[in-house]
């Protein structure tokens, strides 16, 4: 009888060890999947922040593209202006073009 009785307990308490083991595995899962939500979150939130400055740098070379390509329309000005305006259409040209084109 007092063999049988410590059988069930060492069974109750593996049992109770084997979910404890098991809770902790999952809570453990749960913490890292939830750390690496967050890292990827920031990652994201980063990228968001350099794609806003891009944009707002394609933005300002496209309204200097408009004003030089009116300014050379209109041909007033001084000679250096021109020369800005022409240059900078040759280096926006080459540049810029191809990566607002993507």
């Amino acid at each position: 009888m007092n063999q049988e009785i410590e059988i069930r307990k060492t069974w109750k308490v593996k049992l109770v060890l084997s979910t404890l083991i098991i809770a902790t595995v999952g809570i453990l899962y749960i913490y890292l999947l939830f750390v690496g939500m967050q890292k990827e979150l920031t990652t994201l939130e980063q990228i968001q922040d350099v794609t806003i400055q891009y944009t707002e740098v394609v933005n300002v070379l496209e309204m200097e593209k408009l004003r030089c390509n009116d300014f050379i329309v209109n041909a007033s000005g001084n000679f250096a202006e021109f020369e800005y305006c022409k240059g900078f259409l040759v280096w926006y040209d080459t540049n810029i073009d191809s990566l607002v084109s993507l």
